[in-house]
């Protein structure tokens, strides 16, 4: 870092009566970001290196992790080395997964999907993907990857995107080599968190993508601190209170009277008043709106 000083007159401060105060600064690659307070997090240090992440509960009771290649849990230091970095001067295996280990595709495919327990949905999901960037073996010099987040009938809720560009090398030959890097500053493309908020999210997308098609560009990364927020259960009756059961009635049979759907319950109106059942006549409804 360098103070530069100049003027009308050339280089060189105008006042040379001056000080400075409050120097402060941060170390480029340190400690994992927190993850906010209520979520929770998946400890793939509960798995020997090497061994299948995949499945429910593998690495958290509520978590599904899938893919269309071999997802295995990674560490720090140990084999398997998918990735490594510094890229100089030296080389730490998988470096950046020490707290919560980490994961990546020994198949190199890098296709991942993340579901929850029955009926369990997500208001908020973050990932850490590591050392995406420094290595280009396809030649593409446009770059995307997102994390989509849908609901549970495929609809998008949120997405997060990282796109860059690159001079198409394999070894990148811009700042891209350090960028890409898993010891980069938090935001960059080696060291990017992937974060989505939404309502109702039941599956989770990692979706990557270049000038040259569908798929990644670098084929040695990992990924690390993947936390959730489950979704807040629907507000329950309050205790002592009495719910009717329109269940007890065929659907497109009149609910009105006293005792047709709760012995203390009377409905009335100036119209028709029916049953109705999700997915069955008389269609009163339909969502969602899109596709229909």
């Amino acid at each position: 870092m360098e103070l530069q000083f100049s003027s009308n007159l050339g280089d060189g401060p105008s006042d040379t009566k001056f000080g400075f105060s409050v120097l402060c600064f941060q170390p480029e690659g340190g400690d994992p970001p927190t993850p906010p307070a209520g979520t929770s997090c998946a400890d793939f240090n509960l798995l020997e290196p090497g061994t299948l992440a995949e499945g429910l509960g593998a690495v958290h009771p509520n978590l599904n992790i899938s893919g269309a290649g071999t997802i295995v849990a990674i560490a720090e230091g140990v084999e398997p080395k998918l990735y490594s970095g510094p890229n100089y001067p030296g080389f730490i295996t998988n470096v950046g997964t020490a707290e919560f280990g980490g994961f990546s595709d020994v198949a190199q495919i890098h296709d991942y999907a993340f579901s929850f327990s029955p009926g369990m949905a997500v208001s908020y999901f973050s990932i850490n993907m590591l050392d995406y960037g420094d290595f280009n073996p396809i030649g593409a010099t446009e770059h995307n990857v997102a994390l989509v987040g849908y609901d549970k009938f495929g609809f998008e809720v949120a997405r997060d995107t990282l796109s860059f560009t690159s001079d198409g090398n394999m070894t990148p030959d811009d700042e891209l080599w350090n960028t890409g890097d898993a010891t980069t500053a938090v935001g960059n493309p080696g060291n990017y968190i992937f974060t989505v908020s939404g309502a109702s999210m039941s599956r989770i997308e990692l979706e990557f993508s270049t000038n040259l098609g569908v798929g990644p560009s670098d084929t040695k990364f990992g990924f690390s601190i993947l936390c959730f927020e489950p979704e807040a259960p629907p507000p329950q009756p309050p205790a002592g209170s009495m719910c009717a059961d329109f269940n007890l009635l065929e659907p497109g049979t009149s609910a009105e009277g006293l005792g047709t759907v709760h012995p203390n319950l009377n409905i009335s109106g100036a119209g028709n008043v029916v049953a109705i059942a999700e997915g069955q006549e008389p269609k009163l409804y339909t969502g969602p709106n899109i596709p229909g």
